[in-house]
């Protein structure tokens, strides 16, 4: 068992000045490696969400083949459906093997 802040007191009593709380030192390694592995643990959820998303996405345009309407002049809603248009059609044409990764590339490229 390590020795904690009493078991160091001990030692430093017996005369061993370099004793050390085995506890604190092994707390301090861990919250080191939590502080540098956050940001690989974000992008890895981040990874698997989309995996799942994009499983999703794919089992919902195979279940709903059909492509959205043309737009109509008398459409009060253009912008979100032509928003709706472009994104079907680019789902469909993904789905054809291109895969999750290749959408999260555009998704960054858009932001970068």
């Amino acid at each position: 068992m390590w020795g904690g802040a009493k078991e160091q007191e001990a030692e430093q009593d017996a005369g061993n000045w370099n004793a050390k709380n085995w506890q604190d030192e092994a707390q301090k390694v861990l919250e080191q490696m939590v502080h540098l592995l956050h940001p690989v643990l974000v992008v890895l959820i981040i990874l698997w969400q989309m995996e799942h998303y994009w499983k999703t996405c794919v089992k919902v345009l195979s279940a709903t083949p059909e492509p959205l309407p043309a737009a109509s002049q008398n459409d009060s809603d253009s912008i979100a459906s032509e928003y709706d248009r472009l994104r079907h059609t680019r789902l469909l044409s993904n789905s054809q093997g291109e895969g999750w990764e290749a959408e999260l590339r555009r998704y960054i490229r858009d932001f970068v």
